[in-house]
């Protein structure tokens, strides 16, 4: 019965992911890619695997190179020998998963998701300039980790970095009280790294916050998939101009966000 199910979300992924495909990508579908995102995250966890690069690599290069009914069967066997071998290797804690990446420097876009924190530019920062630089304990950086999922607090942070006076703000306060720790640090890097985009924030539609959460989550989760299929793109031999177009990063303005968020410098 399992099986069955599995094998029946897998056949309706490979379909609507080829007609996603065929239309351009997510930047030109988001009701389309909604859906394969939603199959993709329920074909692995019927797995038991998290939605890390490692796996949805798997998917990618198997939906991408492999017939409709080949894929659907290797995709099938790949994931359950991948299964077997991530559930009797897997860390038993956070913490342990935190350690053994910081030994490894393992790609952030791999660790993240088991973690259940999605990549964005404050959780790379504490991935790759507090974790592995060795800068604080494991136990302390889950504990942000920790407190980022819990409080749903990455869109404050992002407004954080577009006021100017950040230190005497109330969003500062704010978020310091909740316990994150590594803000201040990150503040200062994200000014070093990350050239401000002059748009000037309405107060009134921040206050919207509930509304206005849910439009960034969209927004940076499409982007996300965007910028990990460009960089599929470049890794398979297509040139930076075609991989733009296919994934619809074509416009300068919306690479430049993209790269912004979810360039990992670790793995350049």
């Amino acid at each position: 019965m399992i099986e069955t199910e599995i094998k029946s979300i897998i056949h309706t992924y490979l379909e609507k992911y080829h007609a996603l495909q065929a239309k351009g990508g997510a930047t030109r579908d988001g009701d389309l890619y909604h859906e394969v995102s939603l199959l993709e995250k329920q074909m692995l966890r019927r797995f038991g695997l998290p939605r890390s690069n490692k796996f949805t690599n798997i998917i990618w290069r198997v939906a991408d190179s492999e017939e409709d009914n080949d894929a659907a069967i290797i995709l099938f066997n790949s994931l359950t020998t991948e299964a077997e071998c991530y559930l009797t290797t897997h860390p038993k804690t956070f913490s342990q998963l935190l350690s053994q990446a910081r030994l490894s420097k393992a790609d952030p876009f791999d660790i993240l998701p088991e973690i259940l924190v999605g990549p964005n530019s404050y959780t790379l920062f504490i991935y790759n300039e507090i974790l592995i630089k060795n800068i604080d304990s494991e136990e302390n950086v889950m504990n942000e980790f920790s407190i980022i999922r819990k409080k749903e607090c990455l869109t404050e942070i992002y407004q954080l970095t577009q006021l100017e006076n950040w230190e005497e703000s109330d969003l500062f306060r704010q978020l310091q009280s909740i316990g994150l720790k590594y803000l201040p640090r990150y503040m200062s890097w994200f000014a070093n790294h990350h050239p401000q985009i002059d748009i000037p924030a309405d107060q009134k539609i921040n206050e919207k916050s509930g509304f206005l959460k849910t439009k960034v989550d969209d927004v940076c989760f499409l982007l996300n998939l965007a910028y990990k299929q460009y960089l599929k793109l470049l890794n398979q031999g297509f040139d930076d101009e075609r991989a733009k177009r296919m994934t619809g990063l074509s416009d300068a303005r919306t690479f430049f966000i993209a790269y912004t968020l979810y360039h990992n410098p670790l793995a350049s």
